[in-house]
């Protein structure tokens, strides 16, 4: 059997089962959101497509992981922005 099924059908306990939803969930919006991406053309980094992503990176220097939205000064929060 595939281990991914294994993981669903075995024993596991209630966190391990929601970090295993979890990165599925987050691996699926990030299926979606390349299929958005694309289908809008998105050609440079300045795009809003592109722009209104989480985006996570490494820092060797801080040793540390973080997240980067918005590579701009300035974000306003309107209905728009959510869609």
């Amino acid at each position: 059997m595939n281990a991914l099924i294994m993981l669903f059908i075995g024993k596991l306990s209630s966190g391990d089962r929601q970090n295993i939803t979890t990165i599925c969930t987050i691996e699926v919006h990030n299926r979606d959101v390349v299929s958005k991406v694309i289908s809008q053309k998105v050609e440079n980094s300045q795009a809003f497509a592109w722009l209104s992503q989480l985006r996570r990176r490494w820092d060797d220097r801080e040793q540390d992981c973080f997240a980067n939205i918005c590579d701009t000064p300035l974000l306003i929060i309107t209905p728009l922005t959510y869609r």
